[in-house]
């Protein structure tokens, strides 16, 4: 459920994102290909919330497959 409802609010707002709505999506959202575009498009962001998720540098890195494990590990 939750899941559903960061992409659904992924999808409505990325044309007009935020910092802070980027912010919220790279600690939020749980699917893999949307991590790895989100990282992609906002590199700096995205480093600096490593500290507080780990898995993120797994999505800088574009590797879906690892991303996907480490997705389960931390819903987990």
């Amino acid at each position: 459920m939750i899941r559903r409802l960061v992409e659904a609010d992924f999808f409505g707002r990325r044309e007009t994102a935020t910092a802070s709505d980027v912010q919220f999506w790279l600690r939020e959202l749980r699917t893999p290909e949307l991590l790895i575009a989100t990282a992609a498009a906002y590199p700096e962001i995205c480093r600096g919330l490593v500290r507080v998720r780990p898995l993120l540098r797994t999505a800088l890195r574009g590797d879906e497959p690892a991303l996907a494990s480490a997705l389960h590990v931390e819903e987990s």
